[in-house]
């Protein structure tokens, strides 16, 4: 099985593909998409671009996300939610459906504990 896991932002959005056998992990690919400080319009279409071709070349069984947690900075959280709504259209569009998880599970499920540091996962 193939996993595409997406950390959301809105300038740079994080991306890991790894093979599942079991209960083992094996890195394929990972990556940012960038985009650079243009209208908003123009970097949404950018990132459903770029994130399209990464799906269509990768072909995963499964799409993943990052659950947005976020109780400081507002706009900042407005501006990634729109990136997420793109994010999750681009895999609507292509038959998928995305499981979102919290940044601790995450960590609980790659090492084992859920509060590890970021050189810990």
């Amino acid at each position: 099985m193939i996993v595409l896991g997406v950390d959301p932002g809105f300038e740079r959005i994080g991306f890991g593909v790894v093979s599942r056998d079991g209960s083992r992990l094996r890195p394929i690919e990972h990556g940012l998409i960038c985009t650079p400080r243009i209208a908003l319009a123009d970097r949404l279409a950018m990132l459903h671009e770029q994130l399209g071709e990464l799906i269509d070349r990768v072909g995963p069984d499964e799409l993943a996300i990052e659950r947005l947690l976020f109780s400081v900075n507002k706009k900042t959280a407005m501006d990634v939610a729109k990136a997420v709504g793109c994010i999750l259209l681009c895999g609507a569009q292509r038959g998928y459906l995305w499981n979102e998880y919290t940044p601790p599970e995450i960590k609980q499920a790659v090492v084992g504990n859920g509060a590890a540091d970021k050189r810990q996962v």
